[in-house]
């Protein structure tokens, strides 16, 4: 029990539908994540876990794309910053979710700053926000910048670890030393690194 009440970040995923929770962020376990029991979110057997990765890197948080849960990690230069888990069943039943290593590069600042806007799932990283792109045909994943015009401004905030995102409606607003970056996802511009991205706005001395 000690183990599940020190996880801080969390996520629903299952085979077919959200039928599992998926909770991560114990600091004394940072590369482990487990599953609840089918349908129970109050129960978390003790052999549900799974080890991502090293230890030297800490689960930060989960975006949901397609039929994978990507986990995303903090930034290391000894592991992969994104896995993917996916979820199957095997012959007598038993539903299975196997993960494999994802991305290398850019990983996870916040943990309370993942969203997803307009079918987009971004999270904050130290060189800016980050959305994750998928080719159509090969399934192949890749991170984008998403932040490149207010990227002179956000990286040089301090205490982005503790910046906070909410979701609302097109919007994804990021809260930080009071300040408010809004991105806009029905305003998409192409930024010099032949990324897609948003237009934003700045709201400046918002106490949140």
């Amino acid at each position: 029990a000690d183990m599940i009440k020190k996880c801080t970040v969390s996520a629903f995923y299952g085979l077919g539908s959200d039928v599992r929770v998926f909770i991560s962020g114990n600091s004394d376990y940072k590369n482990r994540d487990w599953k609840s029991g089918l349908n129970q979110p109050e129960y978390f057997p003790d052999d549900g876990y799974a080890i991502v990765g090293t230890e030297d890197a800490a689960i930060m948080g989960y975006l949901k794309q397609f039929n994978a849960l990507v986990v995303v990690k903090e930034e290391t230069n000894v592991d992969a910053t994104m896995y993917l888990r996916t979820a199957g069943i095997m012959d007598d039943g038993t539903s299975v979710y196997p993960i494999e290593q994802g991305l290398v590069g850019v990983g996870a600042r916040s943990k309370y700053a993942f969203g997803v806007i307009a079918d987009d799932p971004v999270f904050l990283s130290q060189n800016g926000l980050y959305g994750i792109e998928t080719n159509n045909i090969t399934y192949q994943r890749s991170t984008q910048l998403r932040s490149y015009f207010v990227n002179v401004s956000l990286t040089k905030e301090g205490n982005l670890d503790t910046a906070h995102a909410a979701v609302w409606g097109r919007f994804y607003c990021l809260f930080i030393n009071n300040r408010v970056y809004v991105a806009n996802a029905q305003q998409l511009n192409k930024n010099q690194t032949g990324g897609r991205g948003y237009e934003w706005y700045l709201w400046d001395n918002i106490p949140a």
